[in-house]
């Protein structure tokens, strides 16, 4: 019997959600790096949603200014970022200041929300891991 040719492969192939939201904001912590070094926001800000909202302590602010400017706040000392709880549009990013020898200083979490391939929420509350009580993600 003869050999039948395998069929074309597709040229999109479908992602899972999560995937393409890690991949907006794996993309936006790269720009926000880069930024840090060349002062060039745009990239980084053209991945925010035009009505962005930063939650922090004080409160809220609308719109992608407010982020820049909290961003830039953060940046003034070298960081690293760790995404470490991606879940349903919800992502957990811990940022360090980086020590001059080497070694990760004391972390913080940030949140982000991707919708619809924008960041469209980020929550700074000031919390450093330890001090997060999440029941859902323990074990039993």
């Amino acid at each position: 019997m003869p050999k039948l040719p395998a069929p074309p492969m597709p040229r999109y192939v479908p992602r899972a959600v999560q995937t393409r939201e890690m991949d907006v904001l794996a993309t936006f912590l790269r720009a926000l790096d880069r930024a840090y070094d060349t002062w060039e926001y745009a990239p980084a800000e053209a991945l925010l949603a035009p009505d962005v909202v930063l939650r922090t302590r004080a409160g809220e602010t609308t719109g992608a200014d407010a982020i820049v400017r909290h961003m830039k706040a953060l940046g003034q000392r070298p960081l690293r970022f760790t995404i470490v709880a991606p879940k349903g549009g919800q992502t957990t990013v811990n940022i360090a200041e980086l020590m001059p020898d080497g070694r990760r200083g004391p972390e913080r979490e940030l949140i982000f929300h991707v919708r619809h391939d924008k960041v469209s929420q980020i929550t700074d509350l000031g919390r450093t891991p330890d001090m997060v009580y999440r029941p859902q993600s323990q074990p039993n």
